[in-house]
């Protein structure tokens, strides 16, 4: 982040949350908080954003989507990306208003 305000000192800067997935679901404790300190280290840091992906991708029981990910549990499908591509492209739009 240094070297980027070194050089872009004016930039916005958006932070993307960490997906969840099957493959590290045995850590999403970890995952929600690692998320929840970049929440609040964006808050607190100007020009840095954090845009918030779990909602979207957590089902309405609270777990991964497996209809979103490839064959490995890991990456996104086609259905996945288009998931996540709304979100942040929802938010950059609000920001930087569609082109």
């Amino acid at each position: 982040m240094k070297n980027i305000r070194a050089k872009l000192p004016n930039a916005a800067i958006y932070w993307i949350a960490i997906s969840p997935n099957e493959r590290r679901w045995g850590v999403q404790d970890k995952i929600l908080e690692a998320n929840a300190l970049l929440k609040n280290y964006c808050e607190s840091t100007p020009k840095l954003h954090y845009i918030e992906t779990m909602p979207q991708l957590l089902g309405k029981d609270g777990k991964y989507q497996p209809e979103l990910y490839i064959g490995d549990k890991l990456h996104f499908n086609e259905k996945g990306y288009v998931v996540w591509k709304n979100v942040i492209g929802g938010v950059l739009n609000r920001d930087f208003g569609k082109k």
